[in-house]
């Protein structure tokens, strides 16, 4: 019977995963380079969980700036969840 995470270790936990993620999709694209790549974030800036949001767009920012100086075009569009289901819904529909 293992420890159960607390709420803050889950959001930590998927928020590596999605680093995680972010750094092999661009590692298989790495046949386009001359072309600009937009990668969307949706984290938590207000709310319950607003401490998580700007740390984690840093090193999101950290990511693009080390994908740039390996030659990739990236835009970052950063938006809000506000640690809610409908407002990260309406934000998540503004990134298509």
């Amino acid at each position: 019977m293992g420890i159960r995470p607390s709420r803050k270790e889950g959001y930590m936990r998927k928020a590596i995963w999605f680093m995680g993620i972010f750094f092999c999709v661009f590692s298989v694209l790495s046949g386009a380079l001359a072309a600009e790549i937009k990668v969307g974030t949706l984290l938590s800036h207000t709310g319950p969980l607003k401490e998580f949001g700007p740390g984690i767009q840093n090193g999101a920012i950290l990511a693009a700036k080390q994908l740039a100086a390996a030659g990739f075009e990236i835009e970052l569009i950063h938006e809000d969840s506000e640690t809610s289901a409908i407002p990260a819904t309406n934000a998540a529909k503004k990134l298509e």
